[in-house]
């Protein structure tokens, strides 16, 4: 398809659609009501689409942070806002409704792992230490008022020879 070619775009979203695409001759956007169809050059339809993909993909029902990913998802969606495409590049082919919510949980699984990989996964070496002291503080509570500074200095003691 040449660039210059007219191809249809369709707004899949609920919510009208205003796509950006050379400011300094529609410096306000284009807007595409919800559900409506209509003609723009390829250039900008594909422009639009990345647009409107991000915007429909970050959203529920999705709630997805990486959008700009190529995923089975976004291809599915552009998909559905070019019809036209999947006749041109066969990979782009639109998702059934399970397909779609498979493709949902693995990247917010994927998600869900980088962000324990960049936070640190859980230490399970804290969680002993804390147990440990619990258990501490738990024989100073029970130990007589007199004794419980003893105890006190002793623990601390303990610790900071560690």
């Amino acid at each position: 398809m040449n660039e210059n070619q007219v191809t249809s775009f369709t707004n899949i979203d609920s919510e009208d659609f205003i796509g950006y695409y050379n400011s300094s001759v529609e410096p306000n956007g284009y807007t595409i009501k919800a559900g409506e169809t209509r003609q723009f050059t390829k250039a900008m339809a594909e422009l639009f689409t990345s647009q409107l993909v991000d915007k429909v993909l970050q959203n529920p029902p999705y709630n997805l942070k990486d959008t700009k990913t190529d995923t089975p998802l976004r291809r599915s969606l552009f998909a559905k806002i070019l019809p036209e495409i999947s006749s041109i590049n066969p990979e782009v082919k639109k998702l059934t409704p399970e397909e779609e919510i498979a493709e949902v949980k693995k990247q917010l699984a994927k998600t869900k792992e980088i962000v324990e990989a960049i936070s640190g996964k859980k230490d399970d070496s804290k969680d002993k230490e804390i147990e440990e002291l619990k258990e501490m503080v738990k024989k100073l509570v029970e130990v007589k008022p007199k004794k419980v500074k003893k105890v006190a200095e002793k623990v601390t003691e303990e610790k900071v020879a560690e």
